[in-house]
């Protein structure tokens, strides 16, 4: 018995009743997100809240809602909320006092976009960003101390100098054989090598160029 009578109360209901607005309401959900955040959205003129929420909008049936979100300092943002055809209207299929229903409380048509992430553009008239802030400081770029290299006295002339030179060499991984101050095969050998590869004319003698390359300390 009873289920006549509540398919005989639907039957009511969706006789006198349009099928969007009894099954889908008459608002739907939207969301509102910008960057920056902080945004007021104003809708049709009116201010609803600030970014970011979740705002019920009542639908608009065939008319349209023009939103605006805005912040100091930045360009306004202007746009329509997208909409489409509420399906379950057409259930309304030949009632048209269900048509009529939903198309007073706008329930014919539904927003189609439930979220907007809207990115705001900086105002030209902006003032600049305050100085004293850590983005807006710059950042001095830190130059590291620049050692000057140490440079070694030289001694005089002589069997004391050839001395110095072979263990300068030896020191940097020439072979240049006893430290005995005497240039031989193997110191000159050496010498050269060393000319070689510090770009220096390689002829073997111990000349002020060599010594001078070799005073710089390692």
């Amino acid at each position: 018995m009873r289920l006549p009578v509540l398919a005989a109360a639907l039957l009511v209901g969706f006789s006198t009743t349009g099928c969007g607005t009894l099954l889908t309401g008459s608002h739907d959900d939207i969301v509102f997100e910008s960057e920056p955040s902080g945004a007021e959205i104003v809708i049709d003129g009116f201010v609803v809240g600030q970014t970011p929420t979740t705002v019920p909008v009542k639908r608009a049936g065939f008319g349209s809602r023009q939103v605006t979100l805005r912040l100091d300092g930045y360009e306004p943002t202007n746009f329509v909320l997208s909409k489409g055809l509420n399906l379950v209207s057409v259930l309304n299929l030949v009632n048209i006092l269900g048509w009529g229903v939903d198309a007073v409380t706008g329930s014919v048509m539904q927003y189609d976009r439930r979220m907007y992430d809207i990115k705001l553009d900086l105002s030209p008239d902006a003032p600049p960003p305050p100085t004293d802030t850590p983005l807006a400081r710059e950042v001095e770029p830190v130059v590291e101390p620049v050692e000057e290299p140490v440079r070694v006295e030289i001694p005089p002339a002589g069997r004391q100098r050839v001395r110095w030179v072979q263990e300068r060499l030896n020191a940097r991984g020439y072979e240049c054989g006893v430290v005995d101050g005497r240039v031989g095969r193997n110191t000159r050998g050496c010498v050269r090598a060393f000319q070689t590869d510090a770009g220096l004319q390689a002829t073997g003698e111990i000349d002020d160029d060599l010594l001078e390359t070799l005073a710089i300390a390692q």
